[in-house]
């Protein structure tokens, strides 16, 4: 369900809520096996995310648009916001961005497929950002790096007549689009591109023309036989004189050989090409992976492909909270690690420190280690009301008043409105 909007939203807006009634109040027992540990936790998350706005529809995204000076058109796009976007619980967070070409018709599966990654742990919170084109013939215009009058079967299209807009589309992405959702939501400076068919290409062409404007790049089953090949021709020199030592390409490829098609088999070869080129020159430092689909075909490729790609890009993001939930401090090592891999800083997750701490606080009673998860979350988020509220949660079950009420007045400081803290501070007061 897409939810027509003109600008960037400046007022909460639930995105991909949907209902859960009669959650469980608790888990049972103590739990001894770590998968079992890891499982609930993070179905503890899910629920917590899902919780964060309750309505009567299930959303997957907001339609906005943007007048283009460099396109000369309004271009529509697409939103979708993580579950915790305008939480009220948890202190304003940035996210990484994830743009995905012919949002058209990729949007909304696309978004399920990065929700169930998220959500289970294997990708970080992000903006979603479908770039909708409105016509075939923009389509074409913005996807291809040249012109080229006649298709890859030799046939002229009408639409091919206006082709070789990539540059000027490119050019749209950096000074227009991406400027505008910057500022318009709350981004950190991660941005991935995915892109299939002639999607594909864009993004290989985006890789080749400004390999800095994302942080990685995902194309599926390129069409990389358009002008002669003229992106695998060009990959050589681009490899040879680049720095990619940062950037990541995860590439697919679909088996459309059993096609009749002059067109799908001469981008199979094309693309065969590339991976080649891509074998051959390793200077660059580039990051990259290829994937064969021998059971998808051209149009079907594109569901696995953008699950293992985001894989890919975000491999050493999922952290087990169940073999490590007795070291908390891990979690900061481990995220240490995946920002310098990154070459951008992404901290634990305020909501994963927070929820595997009042776990080992409800379920497993152990009163200590749930502290530390706290004390660890004020370390990161030392402007957030909601940790001092847990920590001083946790100080109140273990039996400390005197403590649980110095967290809880500082919770009030950060947060004046919280009337569920204030209720608490009056209770304790009573009690003295």
């Amino acid at each position: 369900m897409l939810k027509e909007q003109d600008t960037a939203p400046k007022s909460a807006a639930v995105i991909n809520t949907v209902v859960v009634a009669n959650a469980p109040r608790s888990f049972g027992p103590t739990i001894e096996s770590h998968m079992k540990i890891l499982t609930m936790i993070y179905f503890l998350l899910s629920l917590t995310s899902l919780a964060q706005g309750i309505t009567n529809f299930v959303t997957v995204g907001e339609k906005h648009t943007l007048q283009s000076k460099i396109l000369s058109e309004e271009r529509p796009y697409w939103v979708n916001l993580p579950e915790r976007y305008f939480s009220s619980r948890y202190s304003p967070a940035k996210y990484p961005v994830i743009y995905i070409l012919d949002g058209q018709w990729a949007f909304q599966g696309a978004t399920t497929i990065i929700t169930e990654l998220r959500q289970v742990g294997f990708i970080p919170e992000a903006i979603v950002i479908g770039v909708v084109n409105p016509t075939n013939i923009s389509r074409t215009k913005d996807f291809t790096p040249t012109n080229s009058i006649k298709g890859f079967d030799g046939v002229t299209w009408p639409e091919d007549s206006l082709s070789g807009g990539g540059p000027n589309f490119i050019k749209f992405l950096r000074e227009e689009l991406m400027p505008h959702i910057n500022k318009s939501y709350r981004t950190m400076s991660y941005n991935v591109l995915i892109g299939h068919s002639l999607g594909g290409l864009a993004t290989i062409n985006t890789l080749q023309t400004d390999p800095n404007l994302f942080n990685a790049y995902i194309s599926i089953d390129p069409s990389l036989a358009w002008d002669n090949k003229i992106l695998v021709r060009r990959m050589h020199d681009f490899l040879r004189k680049s720095d990619l030592k940062d950037k990541q390409l995860f590439v697919a490829q679909a088996n459309d050989l059993h096609y009749d098609s002059p067109t799908l088999t001469e981008s199979f070869s094309s693309l065969k090409e590339f991976v080649k080129v891509l074998e051959l020159e390793t200077n660059s430092g580039l990051n990259w992976h290829y994937k064969y689909y021998d059971d998808e075909a051209h149009m079907s490729v594109p569901t696995p492909a953008i699950r293992d790609g985001l894989r890919y890009v975000f491999n050493d993001y999922f952290f087990n909270v169940g073999i490590n939930v007795e070291q908390p401090e891990k979690i900061v090592e481990h995220f240490k690690n995946f920002s310098k891999k990154s070459n951008v800083i992404f901290n634990p997750p305020e909501y994963l420190l927070n929820e595997t701490g009042y776990f080992i606080l409800r379920n497993l009673k152990n009163y200590d280690l749930a502290l530390r998860y706290f004390k660890l979350n004020i370390e990161i988020y030392p402007l957030s009301a909601n940790t001092y509220d847990s920590m001083g949660d946790a100080l109140l079950t273990k039996g400390d008043k005197e403590k649980s009420i110095e967290y809880f007045k500082k919770s009030i400081e950060l947060n004046p409105s919280n009337d569920n803290v204030r209720i608490k501070l009056e209770k304790l007061k009573q009690l003295k």
